[in-house]
């Protein structure tokens, strides 16, 4: 029999045993003596043909209620009469399966497949329009890949701008905080509509993905928020009914797996949307409207990022020659040292004196997440301004890096990357810099 990708079918192994499920599209990886079927409880299993007695193709009959319209789920690449919501793929676990012979999860979905997983009751109120930019696991990222997100944005945007409601951009969770950053210093320049980031911490084709909920969380957000600026939409809880939408500097991954592991930090969520299960509804509420400033005195800022910036956790016992050797051959540090931004000044104090004498930025955060950086409350933070080195307030540390990656391109004098860097751009520092509890 000539099996058809997700067509139904009742397979009848020869040990006795009766399976139905979809027949699943293979990735590279997978051989061709197996079948990929998903279940009806959602699992996925890979059967050998060898094992297989029959196979009877299963008609399924859909109620009428129940039934997709198909002209609200179609896939529109143009439509100038209703709103559209683009899609723009990147990879990561969002756009992933499962590799059945390693059991491992590989960058392999298409923008297309994801969308197909959309449930029947969910009726779109726009046209979407997908496109593939890149395939990558967000880990392997470079600053350059973040040139290159922003420039295909842009090109997109221009392609696709008339009745564009807004951009969404599928991503690998792991480095997603540092793309949203990049983007936020660039896009709300050039775009005034939203461009929310959207990960997964379970592949598509899982029955526990949040993929598909987090990118429905997203639609509802664009079609309820006429602004712009760059934001990040994932759970808020382990469950399918609370979503949060980030800001783009100041939110951060803060668990490996869970499923609300996308933490606001030293701010309120830009948004909160809530998911009704019985009336099958969306609740946006804004909470933060005014949470990006935006400062023209940048908007002309050029998409180029440094690879001469390096961070660096403190941590007891780091010698003077480790932090020499790290910063060797680059021109900025951000430095993420404990407290309100300490480090052992019996020990690093001469070196850092002696790389900001050789004209190399030192910028100080701090690695306890939340709160921020002093320079005044202790002797030693004194010590350490005097040495030269520039604290960022309550900055997360991997946004003082995008920042300054974006910075050391921009400005040519050390004035003019200091100026930037503690300036509140698109809201990353807070006004009242920390707040005691």
């Amino acid at each position: 029999m000539d099996l058809k990708i997700k067509k139904k079918y009742r397979f009848r192994l020869k040990e006795g045993l009766s399976l139905e499920g979809r027949v699943m599209e293979k990735t590279k990886y997978n051989d061709n003596n197996s079948i990929i079927i998903k279940l009806n409880n959602g699992y996925n299993i890979a059967i050998n043909k060898e094992d297989i007695e029959e196979i009877k193709e299963i008609v399924e009959k859909i109620k009428k209620e129940e039934q997709i319209d198909e002209k609200d789920n179609k896939v529109e690449y143009i439509n100038e009469l209703k709103s559209k919501v683009l899609i723009l793929s990147t990879g990561g676990t969002i756009a992933s399966k499962v590799e059945y012979e390693t059991g491992a999860v590989v960058a392999a979905s298409s923008p297309e497949e994801i969308i197909e997983n959309f449930p029947f009751w969910y009726k779109l109120k726009n046209k979407l329009i997908y496109e593939t930019i890149l395939n990558e696991m967000s880990e392997n990222f470079i600053p350059q890949d973040w040139e290159f997100i922003a420039k295909k944005t842009l090109e997109k945007y221009e392609k696709h701008k008339n009745n564009l409601r807004g951009i969404i951009i599928t991503h690998g969770t792991d480095t997603m905080h540092y793309t949203s950053s990049a983007l936020s210093f660039i896009i709300p320049y050039k775009i005034n509509i939203p461009v929310v980031l959207v990960g997964s911490q379970r592949s598509s084709d899982r029955p526990s993905s949040d993929a598909i909920t987090n990118l429905m969380a997203a639609i509802e957000f664009i079609n309820s928020y006429s602004g712009k600026g760059v934001f990040v939409c994932m759970h808020s809880s382990i469950s399918d009914d609370e979503f949060d939408i980030h800001s783009g500097t100041r939110v951060r991954k803060m668990h490996s797996s869970r499923r609300d592991a996308f933490k606001s930090i030293n701010a309120l969520p830009f948004a909160k949307i809530l998911f009704d299960m019985n009336k099958k509804e969306f609740n946006v509420k804004i909470l933060n409207r005014n949470n990006i400033p935006l400062n023209n005195k940048y908007d002309d800022i050029s998409i180029k990022f440094s690879n001469d910036v390096v961070l660096v956790k403190y941590f007891p016992g780091m010698s003077r020659e480790y932090l020499e050797r790290v910063c060797e051959n680059k021109k900025a540090v951000v430095l993420e040292g404990t407290g309100l931004g300490h480090v052992n000044i019996k020990e690093l104090l001469e070196p850092i004196k002696k790389l900001t004498s050789e004209g190399k930025l030192v910028f100080m955060t701090t690695q306890t997440i939340y709160g921020g950086v002093h320079e005044y409350v202790y002797k030693n933070l004194r010590l350490l301004k005097d040495a030269g080195v520039v604290f960022l307030k309550d900055m997360i540390s991997e946004v003082a890096y995008v920042k300054l990656c974006l910075a050391l391109e921009n400005f040519g004098k050390k004035e003019e990357i200091v100026e930037y860097v503690l300036k509140n751009v698109v809201g990353e520092i807070s006004e009242d810099n920390i707040i005691y509890h």
